[in-house]
C-alpha cells in the first residue's frame, strides 16, 4: 500500500537549503509554510519520490527549525493525528507525499506494541475503521496545504479563514486526546461548525455577520441541515442524528466527563466531515479559477 524512502535516497545539502530558504523569503512566503514547500521543490529538484515521515523529513525539519522563526512555533515539521484502539488512543504520523511512494497505514501507528498492531490488522471492523479514519485525515492534510497554495499569500476569504480554524481545533483535539483530556470534545464540536460554514459561505455566499446569527449560531443540526439541503444530492458523510454526540456551546463553562469511545466518535466524525466539507470548497475554487483562465 504505503512504504518510505530507504537510505539510498538522496538528502538536501546545507547549501541548498539556505538558498531555497532565501528564495521563499524574497517571493514573501512565511517561515511557517517554507519547511512544506522545500520538501516538495526538493522532491521535484532530485527528481525522487519521497513520503514525509522519512530521513529528508527530518532534515528539513531540522534545518528550518534551527535557521528560521519556525522553530520557535513549531515542536515538530508536519501533520499527527489520533486513532483508538484496545480503548486507548494512539498518535499517527500522516505522511505528505509527492509521487509514486507506497505509505503503510498500520506502519504510521506511533508506539503500538508490534502484538496489537497485529491484532489490529486482523480485526475487520477496527482496520476498517482505522483504515477510513486514516484516509480522512490524510485527505484533509493534503487539502490544507493544496488550498494555502491555491488562495496565496493575499487577504484570507472567510471560508479559508474558517478552514484554518477548524484545522487548528483538529490538531488541539489531537493534542488533547493523547492526554485523554475530556476539552477534546469541544474542539471536535467547533470543528464541525466551521467546517459547515465554511460551505455555506463558498456555496451560498452566506456572509459573516448572517452566520452569526440564528439558525447558523452554535446552531449545528440546523447548520447541518442547510448544507446537506445545498450539496444535495450528494450525501452527507454522517447523519445529522450523529450530532448528538456534540456537547452544546454552554459545556465549554462547565466540567465535563465523557467514555473514552465517546470521544473518539467525536473525533472521528468531526474529521470525516471537516474532510468532506474541504472536499467541496476545492471544488468550487478550482472551477472558479477554470472560469478565470484566459482562452
Amino acid at each position: 500500500m504505503f512504504e518510505f524512502e530507504s537510505a539510498s535516497f538522496r538528502l538536501p545539502s546545507e547549501h541548498w537549503l539556505d538558498e531555497t530558504n532565501e528564495r521563499l523569503s524574497r517571493d514573501g512566503m512565511l517561515p511557517a509554510r517554507r519547511p512544506m514547500e522545500a520538501y516538495r521543490l526538493w522532491c521535484i529538484e532530485s527528481n525522487q519520490s519521497i513520503g514525509l515521515g522519512g530521513e529528508a523529513t527530518r532534515v528539513i525539519g531540522e534545518w528550518f527549525a534551527k535557521n528560521t522563526q519556525y522553530g520557535k512555533h513549531v515542536q515538530q515539521p508536519f501533520r499527527q493525528s489520533v486513532c483508538f484502539f484496545d480503548l486507548s488512543f494512539w498518535e499517527i504520523s500522516l505522511p505528505l507525499v509527492y509521487g509514486s511512494v507506497r505509505i503503510e497505514p498500520l506502519k504510521q501507528i506511533r508506539g503500538m506494541p508490534s502484538a496489537l498492531r497485529e491484532r489490529l490488522a486482523r480485526d475487520a471492523v477496527g482496520f476498517e475503521e482505522y483504515f477510513q479514519h486514516f484516509t480522512a485525515a490524510y485527505n484533509f492534510f493534503v487539502s490544507i496545504e493544496k488550498l494555502e497554495r491555491i488562495k496565496g499569500d493575499g487577504e484570507s476569504p472567510l471560508y479559508c479563514e474558517f478552514l484554518a480554524a477548524a484545522d487548528r481545533h483538529l490538531l488541539s483535539a489531537t493534542s488533547l486526546l493523547l492526554a485523554e483530556n475530556m476539552k477534546a470534545i469541544e474542539d471536535c464540536r467547533h470543528v464541525v461548525e466551521l467546517s459547515l460554514k465554511a460551505v455555506l459561505n463558498v456555496v451560498r455566499g452566506i456572509d459573516e455577520s448572517q452566520l452569526k446569527r440564528k439558525p447558523y449560531n452554535h446552531g449545528l443540526p440546523s447548520t447541518f441541515e442547510a448544507v446537506a439541503d445545498c450539496l444535495a444530492p450528494e450525501k452527507m458523510p454522517i447523519s445529522v442524528s450523529d450530532l448528538h454526540i456534540f456537547p452544546s456551546i454552554e459545556v465549554r463553562y462547565q466540567a465535563t466527563d465523557f467514555m473514552l469511545n465517546d470521544l473518539w466518535q467525536a473525533f472521528k466524525l468531526s474529521q470525516q466531515l471537516a474532510t468532506f466539507c474541504m472536499k467541496h470548497v476545492l471544488t468550487r475554487l478550482m472551477k472558479n479559477k477554470d472560469r478565470e483562465k484566459p482562452w
